[in-house]
């Protein structure tokens, strides 16, 4: 038999529909002892050109090799990488390296694992709208698993959903919720809780979310090692799996940050699969999924006996202040577009905590909203607050108005829910450190950028003192010196030059920051 009606065989084994008339053929062999990939495409038409999908940053033709056709050339049109053909043609074939660059807001091509294990992401693969169908291969005696299937040495998928396929030869920890593939290069106590405290979360978003997710995912976690300092976690959703990777030196000790860290990360992911999967959301609403996923994985953590009350206060206005240094003239709705990606997390988290006081449940307010027979919208998620409470002003402004002065508001709605805080000075300010660096880095660039002092205002050196005050190590310090200078007027010395930076330098939408008040049961 040829190729193609090997393939439509191999299809119908495996139980999928038979293969579209308009739909693209693709041939993906891995090539584990040289670490390449290539992949030949099957048009079912003549074509002049192929367009890949959007990226931030065009990388394939840099990157990729045309193998054949021998004249046809790139072309990168805004942030589609193109194949030009000469003259029309119904096949291709293209070949590239393992490329494991990150890509902003965007998907790896590759991801390692340790033993020699790899991932591949299709959707960069894809070359347009229609059907694909996909064959993969791979030269050694290694397993290829998609989300609902797996085979030895070579697999047939046919979908119109993006996800990663897993080549190696790991064995999987099966749950009658999840599918498990785990790095065995990973830490053995991210492991070991990993297996331990992974299913017993699946059961608690089922419970509160008063239903299952109806299939069982596939969960993936690879290890980077030890590369970079501190703690490093990636995280992506497709339908029917999880994509999970960890590095850096901070996780090679058991740590109750680190096994916060990693939980936090993982339980937001895996409700991913409920909020975007078992359910649908409008393509407009990525900030209510966020920051619904921000609250879930913070309530499991405390539900299944990570951590106290205060603790989750304390999380609480340590995501206050980064909102509070970061909301600028933004609303939930409108930061994705505005690029303040971050917002949608912290700002996030804080508006669902609210939401939470004030309508006494905030899970059944995410099944309200959910579950409905087309996406959710944010207007559906509005409405559905309205229904459960009379008070919804302070969540419809952070949502979709305006917070002119976003410290003494917080201050207000968080004192309310029931959370005691005070107004102090950047240098008391219950804060993570990375947040002050930050907010320090933009004032500093506002005021040098003023006084047009090069190089400082590019931003593109890091504030290492301010006034002899280490902005490394003191930044909560560094920032109330810069702010109260800012005030006054004063002269201060950044980095060993003395600027004057003026009131209108400091952010106008706080004046102080959050303090949690430890004494309160």
């Amino acid at each position: 038999m040829n190729r193609a009606v090997v393939a439509c065989v191999a299809l119908l084994l495996c139980g999928c529909a038979t293969t579209p008339r308009n739909a693209v053929r693709v041939d993906v062999e891995e090539q584990p002892a040289t670490r390449h990939w290539r992949v030949h495409y099957e048009f079912p038409r003549p074509v002049f050109e192929i367009s890949f999908p959007k990226t931030r940053a065009p990388f394939r033709s840099t990157r990729w090799t045309i193998v054949e056709p021998a004249d046809a050339t790139w072309n990168s049109l805004g942030n589609h990488d193109t194949i030009v053909f000469r003259s029309p043609t119904t096949h291709t074939t293209v070949e590239f390296a393992d490329d494991f660059a990150e890509r902003e807001k965007d998907y790896l091509l590759n991801v390692a694992f340790t033993d020699g294990s790899s991932l591949l992401y299709t959707g960069h693969l894809r070359v347009s709208d229609e059907p694909h169908t996909w064959q993969f291969h791979t030269t050694a005696n290694r397993t290829i698993r998609t989300p609902d299937r797996s085979a030895t040495g070579s697999l047939a998928w046919s979908s119109t959903e993006e996800t990663h396929v897993y080549f190696g030869s790991i064995a999987p920890v099966s749950t009658p919720r999840m599918t498990l593939i785990v790095d065995p290069g990973l830490p053995p106590w991210i492991a070991k809780q990993l297996r331990e405290r992974v299913p017993p979360m699946f059961d608690y978003f089922a419970a509160k979310m008063s239903t299952d997710l109806r299939f069982r995912p596939l969960v993936l976690l690879s290890y980077g090692g030890p590369v970079s300092s501190g703690f490093s976690f990636k995280g992506s959703t497709v339908r029917g799996l999880v994509q999970l990777d960890v590095s850096g030196s901070s996780w090679t000790k058991e740590s109750a940050e680190g096994a916060e860290e990693w939980y936090r990360h993982v339980a937001h992911e895996v409700f991913h699969l409920w909020e975007s999967q078992r359910f649908l959301k409008d393509d407009r609403s990525e900030w209510l999924g966020e920051s619904t996923a921000e609250y879930a994985s913070m309530m499991a953590f405390h539900d299944l006996g990570g951590g106290g009350e205060q603790l989750i206060h304390r999380r609480i206005i340590e995501a206050a202040n980064d909102c509070i240094m970061t909301i600028g003239d933004t609303s939930l709705s409108t930061a994705s577009d505005q690029g303040r990606f971050r917002n949608v997390y912290s700002c996030g988290l804080v508006t669902q905590w609210i939401a939470a006081a004030q309508t006494g449940n905030a899970w059944q307010l995410f099944r309200k909203t959910f579950d409905r027979p087309v996406p959710y919208t944010t207007a559906d998620y509005l409405s559905s607050l309205r229904a459960m409470t009379s008070s919804p002003e302070a969540v419809e402004q952070l949502v979709s108005g305006h917070t002119g002065r976003a410290d003494l508001f917080l201050a207000e709605q968080l004192r309310t829910s029931g959370i005691a805080v005070q107004l102090v000075s950047a240098d008391q300010a219950t804060a993570t450190q990375a947040v002050l660096r930050k907010a320090l880095s933009a004032v500093v660039t506002r005021c040098t950028c003023r006084i047009e002092l090069e190089p400082l205002c590019s931003g593109g050196i890091r504030i290492e003192t301010v006034d002899g005050i280490s902005a490394r190590y003191e930044p909560g310090a560094a920032l109330a010196r810069m702010m109260k200078s800012s005030e006054l007027g004063d002269v201060l010395i950044v980095n060993g030059t003395p600027m004057q930076c003026s009131k209108g330098d400091l952010d106008s939408h706080f004046k102080q920051l959050l303090r949690i008040d430890e004494a309160t049961p």
